[in-house]
């Protein structure tokens, strides 16, 4: 079962609109944020990104960290 953070890593990737306005895939949102496809996937799976991490993706996404 994925953890709450990964929940929520996946439904702001779900929520930020991508090409074509349709939802960012993962591999998408992976490379807007610099990370690896496997990260992404990992990271809602299980959970845990870092807080450098974290911080990639609220500002890249432009959102806050108490998301």
């Amino acid at each position: 079962m994925a953890h709450e953070s990964g929940r929520r890593l996946r439904r702001l990737r779900e929520n930020v609109i991508g090409r074509g306005n349709n939802h960012l895939s993962r591999q998408d949102f992976a490379t807007h944020v610099e990370m690896s496809m496997t990260a992404a996937s990992d990271w809602e799976k299980n959970g845990v990104p870092g807080a450098e991490q974290l911080e990639r993706i609220a500002r890249s996404l432009g959102c806050s960290l108490d998301w």
